[in-house]
């Protein structure tokens, strides 16, 4: 098995070889998977990422979520974590990271009161065991362990199908998923 650092190189270097419209056309197929799913349907709160090049289009799935009256969270990097803030509209306002991906102010944070919740959670890589390979940073990692289950949460892995591998090489404090979306279908594990 390849490590970490071989395989986020072997998967960026994937990613940078696509056609830019595979990402928009897949995040459109996604969401209309999502939008037929009870993980979704059922649940009024959803956290979301912005993506960035070389990840999965996710603004249908933002258009998706504010069509159908979901609460739609956000994350926004504080320090060496990320903390979820509450957007009203697919139009801002919004502020734009070091990296200059859009972030939601800091107004309305994440409550107890929001859950329970569907999580879209990014990566570069994913198996079908619920393991995912981020970029390094540990941001979701931390988030996500320092979850309360009893909250009620959905972990969702959001992917294009070159993504998903047999297996993913993972350390103590990574998160295991509970589903993936990628490839055209949904996986629950």
């Amino acid at each position: 098995m390849l490590s970490k650092g071989n395989m986020r190189k072997a998967l960026k270097e994937e990613l940078a070889s696509l056609d830019s419209g595979v990402f928009n056309a897949e995040g459109v197929k996604a969401a209309a998977l999502l939008s037929k799913e009870k993980i979704f349907t059922g649940t009024e709160t959803l956290l979301l990422f912005m993506s960035v090049k070389g990840e999965i289009d996710t603004w249908p799935v933002l258009n998706l979520a504010f069509s159908t009256g979901k609460k739609v969270f956000l994350p926004r990097v504080e320090g060496p974590d990320i903390r979820f803030y509450r957007v009203l509209s697919a139009s801002g306002p919004w502020d734009k990271s070091r990296l200059g991906i859009p972030e939601p102010r800091p107004d309305q944070p994440l409550g107890k009161e929001d859950f329970p919740a569907l999580i879209l959670v990014p990566g570069l890589g994913f198996d079908c065991a619920g393991r995912r390979l981020g970029r390094g940073g540990g941001y979701y990692d931390r988030f996500l362990s320092g979850l309360d289950r009893g909250l009620g949460f959905f972990a969702l892995g959001l992917a294009l199908g070159v993504q998903i591998r047999g297996t993913i090489p993972v350390d103590a404090g990574d998160f295991s998923l509970d589903g993936l979306l990628g490839g055209g279908e949904i996986r629950y594990f």
